[in-house]
This record gives C-alpha cells, sequence and structure tokens, in this order.
C-alpha cells in the first residue's frame, strides 16, 4: 500500500505537466543530475531516465504515468534496454536488472575486474537479447539467462562506452586512453582499434541501425567509420568539447549529440548540422535517445529536466548547401523605401557576378556563391521591423542584429546574412570606427554583414558590399596592395591570389562540399632571425581532411582606419595531410604583439590559432648548410679553408669560427659567406684563407 500511494503522487505530478507529445518539447521532472536516458526500443511511449538521487524512472508518455525503480546505493551512470523491451539493466558498482511489466529487480551482479569491485560506466544488450556487455576496468560479458559471467574482455584500462553491432557481431568498446576497440563477439578477440591513444576518453559508441557506420565521440568530435572495413569516413566538429551521448535514428540519417547545454542533429548523408536543441540553460546535456519510430527525441541534463521532443520535422529535411539570406531592417521609426526589394536584388546579383569574375580571373572558373531566390529567380529579402530608432541604430549599428530574436532561419549562425540597415545617414558611428558596413564570419558556414543601406549604391557601395561580404568568407584585410577588394585603397578592382584560392575551397562556392571535418592542429615552432633580419616563422599543421592554404595574419598596426584589425602579411598554398610551413616576413615590428595563422582544409573548413610573439627577443640563429665537405689546409699565406655547399635553399647563411683558447672559447672569423642568400638548389664551392691563423687552430661552422 505504501509503494501506491507513492505512485498515485507521481502520477499526479506528472499529470500537472503541460504535456505536447509528437507536437513540442515536454519537460518532464526527474530530479537531481539526470546522467542517461533511453527510449524503449520497442515502444515509443516509455521513456527511462536515471542518474544521482540512484532511482530509475520509467515514464509513460501516453498515460503520463512514472514508476520509480529504487534499490541503487549510488548514483546510477548507465541503463541499458534489452532488444525486446522486456527487461531494462542499470549500473553503478551494482548492476540490476529490472522487469518491466513487473518493475522488480530480478537480479543483481557485481562486476568485478581484476580481484576488485569495479564501477559501471557502459553497457549494452547484445540484438539476440542474450548478453549483457558491461564497461568497467576490462568488458565483462554477462549471460542473461543464466545470469551469470561469462568472459572477461580485457583492456586495460576503464571502458566508458560499448555498442553491439544489428547483427550481433561486433562489439565496440571505447575506453578511457580514447581507443575503440571492436571484438568479434563469438571469437572474443580483435577485430581492430581505432582513433589512437589520447588523453581524452571515447565518451559515447553507436552503431547505426543499418550496421553500415560505426560512431565514436573522442577529443572533442564525432569519428565515423564504415564497419564493413573500418576505414574512417570523417568527423563531426563537436566545438572541440566532449558528447557525452550519441544516438543515430531508425532510418540510419540523423546522429544526435550532446555538447554543452545543446543537442546537435546531423546528416550521416554528408555531416550537415541540420538542427539544435536546446536544454536548461547551465546545465550540461547528458544523454539523448531516438524513439524507434525516430520521431521523438529524448534527452536529459544535469539540471535534473528530461526533455521530449518531436524532431520528425529534421528527419525529413533534405541536406541544403549554404546560401546567403538577405535582410532589410528597418527603424521603428522610419517608413520602408519603394522598391527596395528590386534594389537589393540588383546589388546583390551585381556583388555575386564580381566574385564570379574574379574567380575565373584566377582560373578557378565561374564559382561564386548562392543566394536566396523565389520561384522566379528574384532574390528573397526578409523585413525585419527594428526594435530602436533610428539614431539609436545610427550609433549602435550592432544591436540591429537583435531584432532577428526567434528567426534563426534567417540569422547569421548557419547562414551568412546581410543586412540593409534602412539609417538616415550613409555612415554608422558610436563606440566603433565611422564606417558604411562590418562583416565577419561565424565558424566554417555562419556569417553577417551590416551595411547601411544608403551607402550600398553606386560603385562605392558595390565595393564595400564585395569588401564585407568577403570578411563573411573569412577573408581578412590585404593591405599589400591598394588594388585588393580586401584594402582600403579608393578604387579597389580584384581579389588577390591568396584570397580566390581560399574562396576555391569554401563552402559556399562549393554546392557539393561534404561537412564532415577533422579538426585542424597547428603548432608553431621556434621563430628565427635570419642574418638579414627577415624573421621565419615555422608552423607544423596537420588536419586528415587534407590542407588547401595558410594565412599568416596579425593586428594591423599601420593603416589608421584598420588599427587593431587583422591584416594578412602571407599566405602558403597546400596539400597533403601534415606540412611543415614557413613564412618570410619583414612587416613585424615590435608594435605586433602577435600572428594568428588561418588553416582552411580540402573540404572548406577553416581553423585559427593565435601565437604572441615579442620580435625583440628574437634572436638571430643560423639555418642548417647542407655540406659535401668542410676542409682547412696550412699554406704559407694561412689556413686555406674549402667548401661546398649541396644545396643553399632556405638557407640564410653562416659563420666559420675557430679556437681562440685552449679552454674551448672560439670567435667568429669571417663575415655571412653563403653567396646566394639561400634562394638556390646547385651545388657552389667556396674558399676563404685565414691569414692569422696559429698552429693548432680548429675550424667549425655554424
Amino acid at each position: 500500500m505504501q509503494f501506491k500511494r507513492f505512485f498515485l503522487t507521481i502520477l499526479f505530478f506528472f499529470r500537472c505537466l503541460s504535456f505536447g507529445f509528437a507536437q513540442q518539447s515536454t519537460v518532464l521532472n526527474h530530479g537531481g543530475i539526470v546522467q542517461t536516458v533511453k527510449f524503449s526500443p520497442v515502444d515509443n511511449t516509455l521513456v527511462a531516465s536515471a542518474g544521482g538521487d540512484n532511482t530509475v524512472k520509467l515514464w509513460d508518455l501516453q498515460n503520463g504515468t512514472m514508476v520509480p525503480l529504487k534499490g541503487h546505493t549510488a548514483g546510477i551512470t548507465s541503463i541499458a534496454f534489452s532488444p525486446d523491451g522486456n527487461l531494462i539493466a542499470s549500473g553503478e558498482w551494482t548492476v540490476r536488472l529490472w522487469d518491466i511489466r513487473t518493475q522488480q529487480n530480478i537480479a543483481t551482479f557485481r562486476p568485478i575486474a581484476r580481484g576488485v569491485v569495479s564501477a559501471v560506466q557502459g553497457m549494452a544488450f547484445s540484438p539476440d537479447g542474450q548478453l549483457l556487455a558491461i564497461g568497467a576496468l576490462d568488458v565483462i560479458l554477462w549471460d542473461v539467462h543464466a545470469q551469470k559471467e561469462i568472459a572477461k574482455l580485457p583492456h586495460g584500462t576503464f571502458v566508458w562506452s560499448l555498442a553491439f553491432s544489428p547483427n550481433g557481431q561486433f562489439l565496440a568498446a571505447g575506453d578511457h586512453a580514447g581507443t575503440v576497440t571492436v571484438w568479434d563477439v563469438a571469437e572474443r578477440k580483435v577485430i581492430t582499434e581505432l582513433g589512437g591513444s589520447s588523453i581524452y576518453p571515447v565518451d559515447s559508441v553507436v552503431f547505426s541501425p543499418d550496421g553500415k557506420t560505426l560512431a565514436a565521440s573522442r577529443e572533442g568530435s564525432i569519428h565515423l567509420w564504415a564497419a564493413r572495413d573500418w576505414t574512417r569516413i570523417g568527423a563531426l566538429s563537436n566545438y572541440g568539447l566532449p558528447a557525452d551521448s550519441l544516438d543515430i535514428s531508425q532510418d540510419s540519417k540523423i546522429l544526435a549529440s550532446t555538447v554543452s547545454s545543446q543537442i546537435n542533429l546531423w546528416s550521416l548523408d554528408n555531416g550537415q548540422l541540420i538542427g539544435s536543441l536546446t536544454g536548461s540553460a547551465g546545465a550540461a546535456a547528458r544523454g539523448a535517445s531516438f524513439s524507434p519510430d525516430g520521431k521523438t527525441l529524448a534527452y536529459c541534463d544535469t539540471a535534473g529536466a528530461v526533455r521530449i521532443e518531436n524532431v520528425a520535422s529534421y528527419l525529413q529535411t533534405e541536406p541544403q548547401a549554404p546560401i546567403v539570406k538577405l535582410l532589410y531592417i528597418l527603424p521603428n521609426d522610419r517608413s520602408p523605401q519603394p522598391n527596395i526589394d528590386a534594389d537589393i536584388d540588383r546589388r546583390i546579383k551585381a556583388v555575386q557576378q564580381t566574385f564570379a569574375e574574379q574567380m575565373q580571373q584566377h582560373g578557378f572558373g565561374r564559382k561564386t556563391f548562392t543566394y536566396e531566390t523565389d520561384a522566379s529567380g528574384k532574390a528573397v529579402v526578409h523585413h525585419i521591423k527594428g526594435q530602436f530608432n533610428d539614431v539609436y541604430y545610427q550609433n549602435n549599428p550592432l544591436t540591429a542584429w537583435g531584432a532577428l530574436a526567434g528567426q534563426a532561419d534567417v540569422g547569421p549562425g548557419t547562414n551568412i546574412s546581410i543586412a540593409f540597415l534602412d539609417v538616415s545617414s550613409r555612415q554608422f558611428s558610436g563606440k566603433r570606427r565611422r564606417a558604411c558596413g562590418y562583416g565577419q564570419e561565424i565558424g566554417t558556414v555562419g556569417g553577417e554583414v551590416l551595411v547601411s543601406e544608403l551607402c550600398a549604391d553606386g560603385d562605392f557601395g558595390h565595393q564595400v558590399l564585395v569588401h564585407e561580404l568577403g570578411h563573411a568568407f573569412g577573408l581578412k584585410h590585404d593591405f599589400r596592395s591598394d588594388t585588393y577588394f580586401m584594402s582600403y585603397g579608393s578604387q579597389p578592382n580584384q581579389f588577390s591570389e591568396a584570397a580566390a584560392e581560399w574562396l576555391d575551397a569554401h563552402r559556399y562556392f562549393n554546392t557539393n562540399q561534404t561537412h564532415f571535418s577533422i579538426p585542424t592542429t597547428i603548432e608553431m615552432l621556434k621563430p628565427r632571425m635570419a642574418l638579414s633580419g627577415n624573421i621565419h616563422l615555422h608552423f607544423k599543421i596537420t588536419d586528415p581532411d587534407g590542407l588547401h592554404q595558410a594565412q599568416l595574419h596579425t593586428h594591423t598596426t599601420k593603416v589608421s582606419a584598420a588599427i587593431g584589425q587583422l591584416e594578412m602579411i602571407g599566405y602558403k598554398s597546400l596539400s597533403g595531410e601534415t606540412k611543415n610551413v614557413r613564412f618570410v616576413t619583414t612587416e613585424l615590428t615590435p608594435a605586433n604583439k602577435a600572428v594568428i595563422l588561418y588553416v582552411m582544409d580540402t573540404y572548406g573548413n577553416f581553423a585559427f590559432q593565435g601565437f604572441p610573439i615579442d620580435t625583440r627577443t628574437i634572436q638571430p640563429e643560423f639555418l642548417p648548410v647542407t655540406l659535401s665537405h668542410f676542409r682547412a689546409d696550412h699554406t704559407d699565406t694561412g689556413a686555406v679553408l674549402n667548401w661546398a655547399t649541396e644545396s643553399e635553399l632556405n638557407n640564410a647563411g653562416f659563420h666559420i669560427l675557430r679556437s681562440e683558447t685552449k679552454d674551448g672559447q672560439f670567435k667568429v672569423v669571417n663575415p655571412t659567406i653563403i653567396q646566394g642568400a639561400g634562394t638556390t638548389s646547385e651545388r657552389n664551392t667556396y674558399t676563404w684563407t685565414d691569414t692569422t691563423a696559429k698552429p693548432n687552430t680548429v675550424y667549425y661552422y655554424r
């Protein structure tokens, strides 16, 4: 009777919720920190959640009831339904097996690995329901019907996550060392190890229901492999943060991943992010699970909430090529201009044409970006009513983006948005410099351009639009020539070769570009100063997706209108997965406090990393020289030194030193010898006579 009374209390609470199953997000209050949530594999209306309150809760979404399963004495870290939906396993330091129909604990098991009771990190039932795999210090295979351990699969470290392939042949185990080990279940042997070692654990692994793909969360990304031969398909960026939970829809098209306080939904066809769901503010999302029909997603967080959300619309979303959105923002005290849509259509067509012409002139074909159009081919212009008046927006132009609240489909996060702000002045003022427009990229696929509508016409307005849209595509200022669109020249008329090459791989210039991305790693080696005074900056860049281009930037100190903004001071065309890149520059001064390297891969993903620099502390160093021989002969005139350089390419010269004292003191006795200045790869021979040489003098070069 006590249980019934408790059940009725819970029942009443649950019915008080505003429930909108399959229509809108519904929040279920589990309480405490919810670590995991799972849909029943056979019932679209049954959800289980568990966490820090030591309780599994079964939620009946159709009847609006909840049943708690009690018995654990510590926070529950993992739950798993049996394939037929009749059983659920829950684990902490003890694994408990529950009968769903009776809500009774029918078996208890304490996993022991290497002689000690081990904490449970992950669990998975085999597709036939015969085995329960338990992730602890090793993988423990437990016979569900005999209720006993039958095998251990040794790992040598904690196993955090487990997943059986749909045919039951393979078991994927993600461990604390960052490795995904794939086991042959019947043979109990390792088939392959994926990912390699890492300082980060594998938080989650999952097979797609069609058995073709294995996904794993490691090192802040979601890595995908083809199950037929375990070759890598690609990776999805998780912003460098762990994904505690992964799940794949029943049609194997959509992958859900947790990151921070949200759930991201990805297309497995091309890796495109197709939507995001937001959990409790300030709380970390912990678990995500699709319903059997794939139309609903359950997800939980550390604020005690379990959310149920209809995601059917995302499943029907076809991957879309990146597109530029056009906005017209009107202050609340101004009237819209007549024919504004036609004016914006004319302007964007001209800008699109300029990009196409420039790409063709640089040998990349007439590639250009696409903007949103209607059935007749005319530009779609989204009219946005501003929150503030004309004068306010003149002085605070960037606040105009706030008018897009609740309109994510036209915002700059997952699109590039060009907003024409209809104020009564050609230039914005306020805290930032006076300007006709601003532009910047937001990640790989997002960006924003804001221009004064009055400033957008004529040749100058056209140049402003091209310039600011270039910023949205990731291009920085380039003051090497006043003719470049990315400069502040009075008559810019072209993109640099570096800019065109950058755009050649950009997502907006390649309609069928995949969205898979493995993060780029950038390492700066010790900077050097050549004898000429040139600064040599060396970087090691790695990207398994393949490298396209690297651009070196610093904060400009020379152009008054752009002080503190990034300018490009050099670029390198790249290929392959790993490159050691060297930039030689005279552009850096003590006023430059950092350099920033931007790198684009072959898929159009770009990353950047900044490095502090102080040109006053860079000491002259001498790059190595390849010598075929180096000898000294004593003559009547002195010591005659002969040597040959096999190559002087990329060398800045060297000095010859001789011994001065018996205790090993040496002195430079010649000027810089290399005459090719490091520009020739041909063999050169040299002779130099030391007329002041003493007996037993030792010579060496550096």
